[in-house]
């Protein structure tokens, strides 16, 4: 299958106990985490010969095989792919139900994506429809992930050509696997979306008129093709794939005092604050806490030797990013 066809200003936020000072924040020194936006949950999808067998995998996470692999960035998310066999590298985001897709004049609305890199203007995109009903599209090998494709498994895909382009031509001979049951929406051939909305309409089987659809969004070879996507816009609903945290705390250090301790640490890229909180040891208990924009914190009212636990988070914290820990006991 060719489914390419187919930080910060001083003293900005408020301490919550007495005895917290701060400084200005140093030069940032760690790279920033990046990783999918949480409130989309997009996958990945990677098309290659592998030993003259037509490969296509889905997966949550990037693939990283050297003919076609995804990478998260400031940019979004990169996709390459890279010969001499085919290859395809893609993203597939949800546009919500068929209905969604055109406006209220009944005009088709193409997804609108926005990203970058020398290839950029030749990304493809398909559309796939839920034709059975099912909350998914196609079938593909549950048993772990990355998933193998099995078949189309009653639904159905377009090619629809470049992003961005005002086309609204679904061609859906580029994909095999397709047919029409007893009742089904009648697709095939190259078609407007205006009437493979009405072939949906005009289903007789009792299953779904307005399916989910997705948007497989990529690159391909012939020649080898890289580019950057950053969001995907569906009729004013601006979907950004990846989000930015702070990179995790390093260089902590904790200098103790009688009944204090000063706590200081490097800048953290793309961090906006810190969260500090001090444990006796290594416990549950949180003694003291606040929140920072320096890099720099002086924590008082403790009592001489003692040993704390200094828990630095940089934020906004990536997900499952945990807080750097240093130990002092006071004098």
């Amino acid at each position: 299958m060719n489914i390419a066809k187919k930080l910060i200003p001083l003293c900005a936020a408020a301490a919550t106990l007495t005895g917290v000072v701060w400084a200005a924040a140093a030069p940032a020194s760690a790279a920033p985490v990046y990783a999918k936006n949480p409130a989309y949950p997009y996958q990945f999808a990677s098309n290659y010969m592998q030993s003259g067998t037509d490969t296509w995998m889905l997966s949550n996470s990037p693939f990283s095989y050297s003919d076609t692999s995804q990478s998260l960035g400031a940019g979004g998310v990169t996709l390459s792919a890279t010969g001499p066999s085919y290859a395809s590298s893609g993203v597939i985001v949800d546009l919500g139900h068929l209905s969604k897709l055109f406006d209220s004049s009944g005009n088709y609305v193409p997804p609108q994506v926005t990203g970058t890199g020398p290839n950029f203007p030749k990304v493809l995109y398909n559309l796939f429809f839920d034709t059975n009903g099912d909350g998914h599209y196609f079938g593909w090998d549950g048993s772990h992930d990355p998933y193998s494709y099995t078949g189309m498994n009653g639904d159905n895909a377009a090619g629809m050509g470049q992003v961005n382009s005002n086309g609204d031509s679904a061609d859906f001979s580029n994909f095999g696997g397709q047919g029409s049951s007893p009742g089904g929406p009648v697709l095939g051939g190259t078609m407007s979306m205006a009437d493979v909305q009405k072939a949906f309409a005009a289903r007789t089987d009792g299953l779904t008129t307005d399916p989910e659809v997705w948007a497989w969004i990529g690159v391909q070879t012939t020649p080898d093709q890289t580019a950057n996507i950053t969001s995907v816009n569906e009729n004013g609903d601006i979907l950004t794939l990846v989000s930015t945290y702070a990179a995790p705390v390093t260089g902590l250090k904790v200098t103790p005092g009688y009944t204090s301790l000063t706590a200081t640490w490097k800048a953290s890229s793309a961090a906006k604050s810190y969260q500090v909180a001090v444990t006796q040891n290594n416990g549950s208990t949180v003694i003291a806490s606040t929140t920072v924009t320096g890099t720099t914190v002086r924590i008082g009212h403790l009592k001489a030797k003692n040993t704390y636990a200094v828990k630095v988070l940089a934020q906004p914290q990536a997900p499952g990013q945990k807080a750097t820990v240093a130990y002092t006991t006071t004098k």
